[in-house]
């Protein structure tokens, strides 16, 4: 995140609850995030690692998870093991495409295929599968064999899995529920709302939704929320 973005989201975190919520691990909000962003919108700012999995304030202590989904240890070994068997099976993979870092990780509530790694150049990845089709096959050969787990393609290059019903949907949901206020009267701002895509199971929670491209259609959509407010 840039620190211009991070200014924007303070200027919004002042006037009304802001959240982030991604399939990433908490750790990786702590680099790619949370630097940019004020620290005195943090009270103000919540985070959804894990696709919704998890929710984070900050308090006194620093940041605080109010839940966590966490999968055993022993179903996130079997969930790896059913991976690599289905990226083999469906020729995910080319034999020498490279990694920068584990190509499966076990996030505490989330196991998460990433392509080339969480860390690749954004460069490596965004060409790879950006027609979703290599994600679409893995999750469709992965589906029957991880019956009881939500299984969703995020990112460019990744496919995470969480329990069953545990996703971007019941995340904003528990932030609704944690906040008092109805889902109703929330504002999702995301690029994959499309049917299929990675955000799209929040429509069906009534959320107000906002499509956008790019992080620069993101700060104009928070330019506008601002003006909103007197």
């Amino acid at each position: 995140m840039t620190s211009d973005m991070g200014r924007r989201l303070a200027a919004l975190a002042e006037r009304a609850p802001v959240a982030i919520i991604s399939g990433a691990k908490f750790a990786q909000f702590e680099i790619q995030a949370l630097p940019a962003i004020p620290a005195t919108a943090y009270p103000h700012t919540y985070l959804l690692p894990t696709s919704g999995a998890a929710l984070y304030h900050f308090t006194k202590n620093g940041w605080e998870a109010l839940y966590e989904e966490r999968l055993a240890p022993e179903e996130a070994a079997r969930i790896e093991s059913v991976i690599e068997k289905a990226v083999r099976e469906t020729g995910t993979l080319r034999g020498d495409e490279p990694a920068w870092g584990p190509r499966i990780e076990y996030r505490g509530s989330q196991v998460t295929f990433s392509a080339f790694g969480q860390i690749a150049p954004f460069s490596e990845k965004v060409n790879w599968d950006s027609d979703k089709s290599k994600r679409m096959k893995l999750r469709e050969a992965l589906m029957p064999l991880l019956p009881e787990y939500e299984i969703g393609i995020g990112g460019a290059t990744s496919v995470d899995i969480v329990r069953k019903g545990i996703n971007k949907a019941f995340g904003v949901c528990k932030l609704a529920e944690h906040l008092g206020i109805a889902v109703e009267d929330m504002l999702y701002v995301g690029d994959d709302l499309q049917e299929g895509g990675n955000d799209f199971v929040v429509v069906r929670t009534g959320i107000k939704t906002r499509a956008v491209k790019n992080p620069s259609e993101t700060a104009c959509a928070i330019d506008e929320l601002l003006e909103t407010f007197p």
